[in-house]
């Protein structure tokens, strides 16, 4: 089940150089194989993930998030909601 879930992840690497890409290959993970950069957020419907872990205000208005038959690739969407007094003293 968990190859089917995907979650987002910035897209903070136009910030970098080519020259920088040397030295940070030594911090950076190994690829998520289900991470979807938030640009390709449209292209979800096309990966082989039924769930997706997202904010909500990356998932806009007017993003046609469509499957290979062009139909809606979400049935539903479930929200989680976090009480401030959690944050709050």
């Amino acid at each position: 089940m968990q190859d089917f879930v995907y979650h987002l992840v910035p897209d903070n690497t136009d910030t970098y150089t080519e020259d920088d890409f040397d030295e940070l290959a030594k911090f950076v993970k190994p690829p998520d194989k289900v991470a979807l950069n938030r640009t390709d957020i449209e292209t979800f419907g096309q990966t082989k993930g039924k769930i997706l872990v997202a904010p909500m205000n990356a998932i806009r208005r007017g993003s046609n998030i469509l499957n290979a038959n062009g139909k809606a690739a979400f049935g539903a969407i479930y929200c989680k909601f976090q009480h401030l007094s959690k944050y709050m003293s």
